[in-house]
């Protein structure tokens, strides 16, 4: 049986965390950029290390899915060339890639400023092929067999 890579993107406080972590509920690994400048219960995000935190979160992705583990990663991907990389380390350890997409608006927990909002919004571009959702939260998957 293949694993899964899943993908989970949108705008701040779409709801992407915590469908991701729906997802671990039923066994899943889960990724993110945002974890990276996570320290307990303490956030510090600092701009000149985002691609440090990306960088971070691709390695662990690949290390997941080469140890066969079924993997989810949410960022907000505004633009569809973002996933590439993720699309060719699902083909490369011959996973099954899905990609939702978050359309909920559940208030940013990092505290985006709405003029960031304004032009990730504006600058967002669909993904072939990706699911829309909008969970009705708390939401629960069943758990797998």
């Amino acid at each position: 049986m293949e694993n899964t890579l899943v993908v989970i993107r949108g705008l701040p406080g779409s709801g992407k965390s915590t469908l991701a972590k729906c997802f671990t509920e039923v066994g899943f690994v889960h990724a993110e950029a945002d974890m990276f400048f996570q320290r307990g219960i303490h956030y510090n995000f600092d701009q000149l290390k985002l691609a440090d935190a990306h960088t971070y979160c691709e390695q662990f992705v690949e290390a997941a899915l080469h140890l066969n583990r079924d993997v989810v990663v949410a960022n907000t991907f505004v633009l569809p060339v973002s996933l590439d990389i993720y699309k060719r380390k699902a083909q490369e350890a011959g996973a099954e890639f899905k990609v939702f997409r978050c359309i909920g608006d559940y208030g940013s927990v990092h505290d985006v400023p709405p003029a960031v909002l304004r032009d990730m919004a504006a600058n967002f571009k669909d993904y072939p092929g990706e699911l829309l959702w909008r969970p009705p939260f708390p939401y629960k998957f069943p758990k797998k067999r």
